[in-house]
Formats: structure tokens, C-alpha cells, sequence
């Protein structure tokens, strides 16, 4: 399914003016801090909070409890023996995101009522100075009450209040609000808009935030070392969610299967026996924890284990920064022919950040052959004169431009090339 959709963005960091087609596979080119990756950041955290808004409501709402969850763990800690710990244990299941995000926001609560009940019931705080002072606390900052259970329920029934009300709504102040997360600030792009068949559907001077027709998911891959430090970034931990997640069986082309495969000698699973939850076994019957394999194969691993996961299709973005990054110029190739085949024979949207001229040719002259180079758009970030801001020129097909860009470095080892050759003499 073709998409139509358009970003336009202004004066962000070093974005200062980009217009650009998101529809088939979309390859940026520009030097070093030209905004490549802010514009990835974009995206990606654009559609995962657009498809994912009710489960970022949920983990907001969650942090929002973290005072109460620390007191609960001093309880249970406290009165170990009173307590029932199965109880303990399926509560705090609640707040982990493979459980809530399956789960009603009515259904958590009512879980919610039901463990604080049945803790009241066993256990009495009436003589405990301590933890009077600690449940006052929390409820203070809110409410103004003090402790008593109808005041807690009261507590925890307007924090799901608002919850339900976040959902029902969908503000944009959510997406606005991740944006400040990522890039630790409260400076928003002067522009930030989003287009279907040329009808905005997202502004950041729009109140609520839409859902795309075209996009229903968006993975973001910027290294292959984010399967070693899953928790480190949000969006290496939505990657990570994703590898271990099996969603549904969906039947992909051989074609594409066996050229990753046959690439890498091997195949990576999902294995629990090994520290990063990953392995890979080798052609030859051997199995490594995938942490100690090649970095390579760990790129072509994880659009591998997305693949058998069931999580590409064709309305899926595939946002990949510098794709190119610890690959040998021969799997460079290959690499962007995966990216052109999965395009081609599934209809994944790519939107991919490179200065690496193997990968930049590799897709244009694939592309043509697999007779798909309508669907490739090229953007190179060009200098402006406003000092560290760069505007985005669309290409269309067209590389020359950005081997020009490539030609840079040429004519510098060249020049000292001959600045060597001149202190020689």
C-alpha cells in the first residue's frame, strides 16, 4: 500500500527547513550534525506515541504511583508473614508493561481496590506513626486528606480519572511531552506537521493528536549495541519489547527469510538460557549468546527476529540511523538489498540516515532493477547561511548531488595528500 504522507519541520536544532515524503523508502544524506537523527527522533516518537497512546498513558500513570508503590513494598517487607505474597506478586505484575498494556484501565483498577482493600483489612496502621506520616505524604500532594482508605481509593480513582480522560481525548500535549524526554528540552520546532493525502493530521498547534491511516508502527534502530542496554532509551527498550514479543505467524517471501539467513550463516532466536534473552546458532549447529557475535550480524539479526515476530508490514516504519554502521562493504550491499525486497514484497515504509556512498548507490541501483525506484526518495541536508542550520533538498532519484557532498572528503585527503608531499621537499 503506497502511502502519501508528508513532514514539514522548521528551525529545530539544526533542522532549518525540511519537507519530506515518507512512501516508500526515503534516504537522507548530510555531513555530521545536520539533524539526520533529530528528524528520525521525530518521526519515530511522532507515530509511536500516535499508536501506542494508550499504553504511554498507562506508563505515565504508573510513575505517578511510584510513592504508593515504594510504600507498598515497605509493607509487604514489614509484615511479610500477615500478608498473603501471591498477592503482592499479581499486584505488582500490574505495573509491568507486558501486563498492563493487554489490560483495561478498568480492569487495573478494580485489581488496584481489591489489593488495597484486602492490605487493610490484614494489617492496621492506626499506631504506626511512621506509616501514617508516609501514606499522609502521599496523599497530601493531592488531595489534601489524610490517611484512611476511602481517601487512598479516592486518590488512586482520580489518577485513573485522568487517565481515562488522557485516552478518551488524546491531547498532543502527550507527544510534546516526549519530545521534551528526548531531547531535554522544552524548545519545540517553530514548525512540526504531518500530512495525509495532503490534509494535515498533526500540528503542534493542533490540540489532539490523530492516527495515522498509512503507519501503525514505528521501529527505531540506531545502533545494534541496543540489545545490549535495552533500558537505556526508550526507543532501545521498545525495540527490545519487540524482539522478545512474538505477535502473530505471518507468512513472509523466502526470498527475503533466506537472503538474511544465508548473509549471517545462521539464525538468531529469542533464548532465554543466555544473559541478553538472545541467541544465535550458526550454520554450523553452533550457538553463541547473540551479545558476542559480530555487530554485524547483530543488524541483520534484529530485522530477523522483527521478521519472525511477526512485527513488519505494510504499515510499518522502519526508521534505521546510518544502516551502513559495522558493516563490511559487501554486507553494505546486502544490506540494502533486504531493505529494498522487504519494501518491494511487503510494503514497509524506510526512512533511513546515511553518509555512506556503498549504501546511498546500493539502493538506488537495487531499487531499479526490483522495479521499485518511483517508490525511493532522496534528501540531501545542504548549508544554509544561518550559522549550524541546514535545509533539506529533495532529490527525488537523483544521487549525483550527494556524491558530490562525498566528493568532500575526497579533495581534502587529496590536499594533505599534497601538504605532506610539500613538506617532503
Amino acid at each position: 500500500m503506497q502511502s502519501n504522507i508528508k513532514v514539514v519541520t522548521e528551525k529545530f536544532r539544526a533542522i532549518g527547513y525540511a519537507a519530506i515524503q515518507i512512501s516508500g523508502i526515503t534516504v537522507v544524506a548530510g555531513e555530521n550534525s545536520s539533524g539526520k537523527s533529530t528528524i528520525s527522533k521525530l518521526l519515530y516518537y511522532l507515530f509511536n506515541t500516535s499508536s501506542n497512546y494508550e499504553v504511554l498513558v498507562k506508563r505515565q500513570l504508573f510513575y505517578e504511583f511510584e510513592d504508593l508503590l515504594n510504600f507498598v513494598r515497605i509493607i509487604y517487607t514489614d509484615f511479610r508473614e500477615q500478608l498473603d505474597n501471591t498477592d503482592f506478586v499479581r499486584f505488582n505484575k500490574l505495573f509491568h508493561e507486558t501486563t498492563y498494556s493487554d489490560l483495561s484501565l478498568e480492569d487495573i483498577k478494580q485489581s488496584f481496590f481489591l489489593f488495597l482493600e484486602k492490605t487493610y483489612q490484614k494489617i492496621s496502621f492506626q499506631n504506626s506513626n511512621r506509616y501514617n506520616q508516609f501514606i499522609n505524604r502521599i496523599l497530601s500532594k493531592e488531595t489534601g486528606e489524610n490517611n484512611n482508605l476511602e481517601n487512598l481509593k479516592k486518590f488512586v480513582e482520580n489518577k485513573f480519572k485522568n487517565a481515562e480522560d488522557l485516552i478518551k481525548l488524546r491531547p498532543i500535549s502527550l507527544f510534546t511531552q516526549e519530545l521534551s524526554n528526548v531531547f531535554k528540552s522544552n524548545i519545540l520546532p517553530k514548525t512540526f506537521e504531518v500530512s495525509e493525502e495532503e490534509e494535515v493530521i498533526v500540528a503542534l498547534n493542533k490540540p489532539t493528536l490523530s492516527i495515522s491511516f498509512f503507519v501503525n508502527k514505528a521501529i527505531y534502530i540506531d545502533t545494534p549495541m541496543s540489545l545490549l542496554s535495552p533500558g537505556y532509551y526508550h526507543h532501545w527498550h521498545d525495540l527490545n519489547t519487540l524482539l522478545k514479543k512474538q505477535e502473530d505467524t505471518r507468512v513472509y517471501p523466502k526470498e527475503i527469510l533466506s537472503l538474511i539467513s544465508e548473509n549471517i550463516q545462521g539464525e538468531a532466536q529469542k533464548d532465554s538460557l543466555y544473559t541478553s534473552d538472545f541467541s544465535f546458532t550458526r550454520a554450523d549447529g553452533k550457538t553463541f549468546d547473540l551479545n558476542e557475535v559480530a555487530t554485524g550480524i547483530k543488524a541483520f539479526s534484529i530485522i530477523q527476529l522483527l521478521l519472525k515476530n511477526g512485527h513488519i508490514d505494510n504499515r510499518t516504519l522502519l526508521i534505521i540511523d546510518e544502516p551502513e554502521s559495522h558493516l563490511h562493504p559487501q554486507w553494505i550491499v546486502e544490506y540494502a538489498r533486504m531493505i529494498v525486497l522487504l519494501h518491494k514484497h511487503i510494503g514497509v515504509k524506510f526512512f533511513l540516515a546515511s553518509h555512506n556512498p556503498d549504501m546511498v548507490s546500493a539502493i538506488r541501483y537495487i531499487a531499479e532493477k526490483e522495479g521499485v525506484l518511483d517508490n525511493v526518495n532522496y534528501y540531501l541536508a545542504e548549508k544554509t547561511e544561518e550559522d549550524y542550520l541546514y535545509n533539506y533538498r529533495a532529490l527525488g532519484s537523483d544521487i549525483a548531488p550527494i556524491f558530490g557532498s562525498f566528493n568532500i572528503a575526497i579533495d581534502r585527503i587529496s590536499q594533505y595528500s599534497i601538504e605532506s608531499d610539500h613538506d617532503d621537499l
